[in-house]
């Protein structure tokens, strides 16, 4: 599972946006995506067992997603507000989708990849 939590790394880059417009509200989105990211690469490591590191992953990536939906409300972008949950439900619904199987790996990890794109373009959009 290190191919896992070495995908997930990547999702750390994508506060250096939100850096550019260090609010309070920015600050602790930034905290919530360290804690989330490191969550996910333990649980990663651990070789994804049941129990807290599972709950304690699922928890922060759902804060996460609030956050994002509450950054795009503090701008007052509500065409925006559409896109980010529209984004967050097919993440989502492709995370739960992946199936344990040969595949598992290579699905995952390229859900890794996407979901870190999708946390980019969130970062920018919030600053646009």
């Amino acid at each position: 599972m290190i191919i896992l939590a070495l995908t997930t790394a990547p999702h750390y880059l994508t506060i250096i946006p939100l850096n550019i417009k260090c609010t309070e509200l920015t600050l602790r989105y930034n905290y919530i995506i360290i804690i989330s990211t490191s969550f996910s690469i333990m649980w990663h490591l651990q070789n994804e067992p049941f129990g807290l590191l599972l709950f304690l992953n699922y928890l922060f990536a759902y804060i996460w997603n609030i956050y994002d939906i509450i950054l795009v409300l503090d701008e007052k972008n509500r065409n925006g507000l559409v896109q980010i949950i529209l984004l967050n439900c097919i993440m989502a619904y492709t995370n739960y989708s992946i199936v344990y199987n040969n595949s598992y790996l290579y699905y995952y990890s390229l859900w890794h990849a996407v979901s870190v794109l999708k946390c980019y373009y969130i970062s920018r959009f919030i600053l646009s």
